[in-house]
């Protein structure tokens, strides 16, 4: 027997802010700082409307990780210790 669309369980294809901070492991300030120096993959849905497509998250953190497999969390590290 077929689902109905409404069974179905859907994931969203964009985060808010708040949810992509709370998905990242960061704070909001963070996240925001990082967005505006364009560190992280986002999509401006209007001048006050910025939302963090699910797919390109995903994709950004596998190049992250795979671009320093032993300490990935040296990334990070390297980005606060820049502000």
């Amino acid at each position: 027997m077929a689902k109905d669309s409404a069974d179905q369980k859907w994931e969203p294809l964009a985060l808010r802010p708040h949810e992509a901070a709370k998905a990242l492991g960061i704070g909001e300030r963070l996240l925001w700082e990082m967005t505006q120096n364009g560190q992280v993959p986002c999509a401006q849905l209007s001048k006050r409307i910025t939302v963090y497509p699910v797919h390109l998250l995903k994709d950004w953190l596998t190049k992250l990780a795979a671009s320093n497999p032993d300490k990935p969390e040296d990334d990070l590290k390297l980005q606060l210790d820049e502000r």
